[in-house]
């Protein structure tokens, strides 16, 4: 739930051109998710999806996608292209494809 709030603090932030405040609220969830990748709450993502409707995969996806624009828009490049590129790493073809699509639309 705080991470849920979190993701929708920092999009608040983004649309409000407080780009830095956004890195924070996105870095907290992207914390917070290396955190539960490494607790047994993963193994139970596909259940949350059946039970609640709850995409946590592509919803942890999300917040770091955010969380690299928050960087780019904050003048953080290095750390923007270093999580790109660590993204990239650790997605299929199909997926690399949409998040390039994704980033592209950025300007």
């Amino acid at each position: 739930m705080e991470a849920h709030l979190c993701v929708q603090l920092g999009n608040i932030a983004l649309d409000g051109v407080r780009h830095n405040e956004a890195v924070e609220h996105f870095t907290a969830v992207v914390n917070a998710s290396t955190f539960f990748y490494k607790s047994p709450i993963h193994l139970m993502y596909d259940e949350f999806v059946v039970l609640f409707g709850w995409d946590l995969k592509s919803w942890w996806q999300t917040a770091k996608q955010q969380q690299c624009c928050a960087f780019f828009r904050a003048g953080s490049f290095g750390e923007a292209i270093e999580l790109y590129q660590s993204m990239m790493d650790k997605i299929d073809e199909d997926m690399k494809a949409d998040l390039h699509a994704w980033f592209a639309a950025l300007e």
